[in-house]
């Protein structure tokens, strides 16, 4: 994840691939910035989402900011540093319930369970690389 900046995709990160989310570098998740960009990589978002889109993001404080339906990047509870990007799908006692539109290629509540409000980082507001549109 990068804070926003130059909107074009720095192609310079494929080495990174390989994770849901290309974090760049992961400090700028939880630095002042309000919008972050972000890259996809995998196919658990399909078809809303592919490998290789570019996000637009805004960062969230726990549940405010996020209701049924967001797309969300959050850390990954059972794996910290893990970032990933989900639906979140409604609101569980403990938290959060998220699943990826893909749910054959989606490792997800499902499989963690509800993720508590620390854990979310940023809703994602658009989709601006290869095609623009929101999301």
């Amino acid at each position: 994840m990068e804070p926003l900046g130059d909107t074009t995709p720095d192609h310079g990160v494929e080495h990174q691939r390989g994770r849901q989310v290309n974090e760049g570098d992961r400090g700028a998740a939880y630095g002042r910035s309000r919008c972050l960009r972000v890259a996809v990589a995998g196919d658990s978002m399909t078809p809303t989402l592919a490998d290789g889109d570019w996000l637009l993001c805004r960062r969230v404080h726990g549940a405010t900011g996020v209701r049924e339906g967001d797309v969300v990047v959050l850390e990954r509870p059972d794996r910290p540093g893990l970032l990933i990007v989900k639906r979140v799908r409604r609101r569980e006692p403990g938290g959060w319930w998220v699943e990826g539109d893909n749910a054959a290629a989606s490792d997800d509540s499902r499989l963690f369970g509800p993720v508590p409000d620390r854990y979310l980082i940023a809703r994602v507001t658009a989709r601006y690389w290869p095609r623009p549109r929101r999301v």
